[in-house]
Order: structure tokens, then C-alpha cells, then sequence
């Protein structure tokens, strides 16, 4: 996963440049714009990335034997990228008592609660900038009796992408679940399969706060 830290800066302007410039039928990613519509599963989508940003998370998946899960249809997959891991394996090192905590640790530790939360990642609903509102609304997620709220909510912060001289204010879609609220900094991907979102790099796998 080092590898990845290198993009971060390309990765952190992409999306700023996603809230300023993104059209609802189109969306940023990896620094390119491109229609909505991919001709590929959304397991063999995130595997095709040219930064390797789900690498990690889709070692986990086939650890787990998930990927029928991410692939399945009539669901919005609100994807966590590998720095939300790094960020989980950094809080485990510094606030859950291990000297050193890695990917094997995961395999070893954590698997049965990758198997239950990747579903929290997951509404069942395929959700289209059309249908998200600024206030949102509650969708059942594949955990049981565990929603998420999806809003797509105007931002006046220079670190979401507002700018004084941009006439109308940039709006970001919002997954919000377990009491925490993530934004995303790529959403309406369409797959062969589902629609795709991909949540902000500073979010902590399992909502983990």
C-alpha cells in the first residue's frame, strides 16, 4: 500500500477539482472526465483503476469471498478506497494498543468484521444524482436494521471546493451511517452491474471514528 501514498496530492486535486467541475452525467476520477457509463462489472471496475486506489480493499474482498456482493445488481456501492484502511490500520497502532498493525493483522484480526460491515458500504437502492435530494434520505443498507442517509448538500468550504469567485456553490453527495457522515469525492459511476460511489480518503474503515 505504500505505493499508493505517492498519488495522494494527484488523487486530493482530482477531487477537488470533482466538486467544481462534475456534471450529473459524467463524473471525475483520477484526474480525467469521463462519461458515467462503464462497460465492466464494478468488482473489475475498481480492480482497472490506474492508481491502485482499491488494491488493498480487493484483497479483502477475495479474502473474504465477497466479490458476488459488490457485484450484484440493484445496490449503490459506496466504496472505501485503501487510505481509509491505512487510516483503520494507523488508528488500531495508536488508539486500539498494537506496536504494529498490517495488512497480515487484518487477515488475522479482523475478517469476521470485514465480513459484516462491508454490507454497511451497500444500500439497496441504485441511487442517480436525480433521486438524492439536499436533505436526504434513509436507505436500508445490507446490514440489518443499519440505514444510511444519502444527501446531496451545497458546500461553501474552501476544502470541499467552494471558491469566492465561482457563482454557484459546488455540491458533494454525503453517506451518512452509524452516526458518521462521509463525503464523496467520486459518486454515479454506472457498472455492468450497480452504480459505484467512492467515499473521501480521510474516511476510517468501519466507520471507525
Amino acid at each position: 500500500m505504500k505505493k499508493h501514498m505517492q498519488y495522494i496530492l494527484i488523487f486530493l486535486l482530482a477531487s477537488c477539482l470533482l466538486n467544481t467541475a462534475c456534471k450529473k452525467d459524467k463524473y471525475k476520477i483520477g484526474g480525467s472526465l469521463d462519461q458515467a457509463k462503464v462497460n465492466m462489472t464494478t468488482y473489475d471496475y475498481l480492480k482497472a483503476n490506474q492508481l491502485g486506489l482499491f488494491d488493498t480493499l480487493l484483497l479483502l474482498i477475495d479474502k473474504a469471498g465477497l466479490k458476488d456482493m459488490i457485484n450484484q445488481g440493484g445496490i449503490t456501492f459506496f466504496a472505501p478506497t485503501d487510505y481509509s484502511i491505512h487510516n483503520y490500520m494507523v488508528r488500531k497502532m495508536y488508539k486500539g494498543g498494537f506496536p504494529a498493525y498490517t495488512l497480515d493483522s487484518m487477515y488475522k484480526y479482523d475478517m469476521n468484521a470485514f465480513k459484516d460491515s462491508l454490507g454497511l458500504y451497500i444500500v439497496k437502492s441504485t441511487l442517480s444524482w436525480g433521486n438524492i435530494s439536499p436533505t436526504g434520505m434513509a436507505y436500508p443498507t445490507l446490514v440489518n436494521d443499519v440505514q444510511a442517509t444519502v444527501s446531496n448538500e451545497v458546500v461553501t468550504s474552501s476544502y470541499l471546493g467552494y471558491y469566492n469567485a465561482v457563482s454557484v456553490p459546488p455540491t458533494i453527495i454525503f453517506y451518512n451511517t452509524l452516526g458518521q457522515k462521509t463525503r464523496c469525492q467520486t459518486f454515479g459511476v454506472i457498472t455492468n452491474t450497480n452504480v459505484l460511489g467512492v467515499l473521501g480518503n480521510e474516511h476510517i474503515l468501519f466507520f471507525n471514528h
